[in-house]
């Protein structure tokens, strides 16, 4: 099955993702303060839940911490339109890179001086569960449907050090094999963009940022594909922008070093793709 239109199905919230970017790109906002303004406005609790009845979770992510990551999802969309990631795709990819920005954090919950970081695991979760009840893959029963819920949502193990649950990675290879099974295929459109919201936690991208359960390089060789690399890599990179959007030394550097890591990666991939 096709996946629909972001920009059909979410065509209101769309329009005023062009709006705030136009506004940034003319200088409008000189700060999260200025940003905030209109954002607080538009999202009613009835455009909410317009948006969390196309995108499973989005209604409550936004209640957390002040809106914290309501702003910071925002932002991410904003900025996704201007990279030159993002331009670089098909039509079809940046449709799937629209839903996986979408999704990506719906599941996380914010706090104040605290990181969640198994939200990654836990979005993609409830990401599968939202595209198996738009019916964008075909139904399959029930049971199987949450049993991988489950294990995704539940693929988190205690860290010492950071006195907190952290991703687990050991859990991949089961998940995976669901995504397979039941949505076409990890390289299917659904399958991408789940993978596309699991993966968004999983790689250090930048020094000041460094993941708390990155995968090592065998685990980027099995798991990222050359099909999903430019969309990761679209997401990741309007992350780290959404952060800094008022920030541009720091932009600069981290931009830099994302770009860098996924070159690296680029040539992981590419060299288990070639035939030996």
């Amino acid at each position: 099955m096709a996946i629909p239109q972001a920009t059909t199905e979410l065509s209101e919230l769309m329009d005023f993702i062009g709006q705030m970017k136009a506004d940034h790109d003319a200088g409008k906002f000189e700060g999260w303060a200025d940003f905030t303004v209109p954002l607080r406005k538009w999202y009613t609790p009835e455009r909410l839940q317009a948006i969390d009845d196309k995108v499973m979770g989005w209604a409550k992510m936004a209640s957390y911490h002040n809106q914290q990551t309501l702003i910071h999802v925002t932002a991410a969309l904003v900025s996704l339109l201007g990279l030159p990631e993002y331009q670089a795709l098909s039509d079809e990819d940046k449709n799937l890179a629209l839903w996986i920005v979408l999704y990506h954090d719906v599941s996380k919950v914010a706090q104040p001086n605290k990181r969640d970081h198994i939200h990654g695991f836990k979005s993609a979760a409830t990401c599968g569960v939202g595209i198996m009840g738009e019916e964008w893959v075909d139904p399959m029963e029930p049971l199987q449907l949450y049993s991988w819920h489950g294990t995704t949502m539940n693929a988190r193990v205690y860290d010492p050090e950071r006195a907190d649950y952290i991703q687990d990675n050991t859990q991949l290879p089961d998940i995976m094999d669901g995504i397979d099974r039941l949505f076409g295929g990890r390289n299917s459109p659904a399958g991408l963009i789940i993978c596309g919201v699991l993966f968004h936690m999983s790689i250090t991208v930048t020094t000041d940022w460094p993941s708390s359960a990155p995968l090592s390089d065998e685990e980027i060789i099995q798991f990222i594909s050359p099909r999903l690399f430019p969309l990761l890599r679209a997401m990741m990179t309007t992350d780290g922008v959404a952060w800094g959007l008022f920030e541009p030394e720091r932009l600069a550097k981290e931009n830099a070093e994302v770009r860098q890591t996924f070159d690296r990666i680029k040539n992981l991939i590419t060299i288990k793709s070639e035939p030996s």
